[in-house]
């Protein structure tokens, strides 16, 4: 939904409207409001409509803004770390191991994104629970966290990096949107 994105970036107003960006007769993309009311991706006009009457257009037939939003995006992911790979407008990959490896347990980056030792994982990520390092149906260690309440910590440091990890995410989350 980058389009969007974008979209509700310029016009905060369509943040909470079903929105969905046309190309020709079609949506190519909504916005998960839209969504929720079944508006999909490559449908119909005529169809989005029946299922969402009230839903919001916007012409996404240039695409001028979204690739300069994109490069925006890009250089802004720049300043965290110069191992930026794009893939299309709408996908990047980062590597912040040197961030995560030099910033796990400095005091100046964990007031930066907020983190205090008993405060879990970013809540974007895990939904607010907090994550074990045991698998919950085998019992088994793992360094793949599982969905559950319980915080059990790792000897490797697993854990901590996974955390600071999930917080700069949520960091850069909340600064581009």
């Amino acid at each position: 939904c980058f389009y969007a994105q974008v979209e509700m970036v310029q016009n905060t107003r369509l943040r909470e409207l079903p929105l969905g960006i046309q190309q020709k007769n079609i949506i190519v993309t909504c916005n998960y409001p839209a969504r929720a009311r079944g508006v999909r991706k490559l449908q119909r006009l005529t169809a989005a409509f029946e299922a969402c009457p009230d839903l919001v257009i916007r012409d996404g037939s240039n695409l001028t803004r979204y690739r300069e939003a994109s490069e925006n995006i890009l250089d802004y992911f720049k300043g965290f770390t110069p191992l930026v790979e794009r893939l299309g407008l709408d996908e990047f990959f980062l590597d912040i191991t040197n961030q995560v490896n030099h910033s796990s347990g400095s005091s100046e980056f964990e007031q930066q994104i907020s983190l205090s030792e008993d405060e879990g994982f970013s809540p974007h990520l895990y939904r607010g629970l907090k994550l074990t390092l045991t698998e919950t149906q085998t019992g088994r260690k793992s360094h793949v966290p599982a969905r559950t309440k319980e915080v059990e910590h790792c000897r490797c440091g697993c854990y901590e990096k996974l955390q600071t990890a999930s917080h700069l995410a949520q960091k850069i989350r909340t600064e581009l949107f």
